[in-house]
């Protein structure tokens, strides 16, 4: 019974973490964060912190963008249209 129970479990657990990948909204809202950080840091005077910060948003921006440039949301996978549906190949005549 313990055996089935924590096969189970290990299996719900790797499925979780399989699922967990970041989309560029994430990043984005990560660098959004990063930057509100950065301008209440230089309100209080902490500049190098504030340039720590403003480093980390650029970084969350930059992986936003490339996130966002291999997700290709509003293309559907070619595998979920009928061929009758699919636009002629441009090398093939």
């Amino acid at each position: 019974m313990s055996k089935v129970l924590l096969c189970s479990l290990v299996l719900a657990t790797a499925a979780t973490l399989a699922a967990c990948d970041k989309t560029s909204e994430d990043h984005a809202r990560e660098a959004q964060v990063h930057s509100q950080k950065a301008e209440e840091k230089a309100a209080e005077g902490k500049v190098d912190r504030a340039a720590q910060e403003q480093t980390k948003a650029q970084e969350d921006r930059a992986q936003a963008n490339d996130a966002a440039a291999s997700e290709g949301r509003h293309s559907p996978p070619d595998s979920a249209v009928p061929g009758y549906i699919k636009t002629p190949s441009k090398e093939n005549p």
